[in-house]
């Protein structure tokens, strides 16, 4: 049996949409973007740890970083202390976003 088959129907459309994170498509980028940020925090989590990992494209990072912000909040603790890494990335672009994200945060915003 594959893994597919085994993955349930939620499962498997977070895995197409992050899948439709990674490309250079513009239409696709925006309604994964769209579905996303109907989701709620759900997906937050996860969005974080691809905005975080630098071996992800700088592009794929930044669109994920778009996204968190689209949705306005955080999913737990844990993203507040992952998010703080992006601040001193070497994208400029990815700075700002994590930056603007993170004022608006009142754990961080008031601290």
């Amino acid at each position: 049996m594959s893994e597919l088959a085994t993955m349930s129907r939620s499962e498997l459309v977070t895995d197409v949409l992050f899948h439709a994170l990674r490309v250079r498509d513009s239409k696709l980028n925006a309604l994964a973007a769209e579905v996303f940020s109907r989701l709620g925090t759900d997906p937050v989590r996860r969005l974080v740890l691809e905005a975080v990992k630098r071996t992800n494209a700088t592009s794929h990072r930044l669109r994920a970083m778009t996204i968190i912000a689209r949705i306005g909040e955080v999913s737990c603790p844990d993203d507040i202390l992952d998010l703080p890494m992006l601040l001193s990335d070497r994208d400029p672009d990815l700075r700002e976003a994590a930056a603007r994200f993170l004022l608006t945060q009142p754990a961080v915003a008031n601290a």
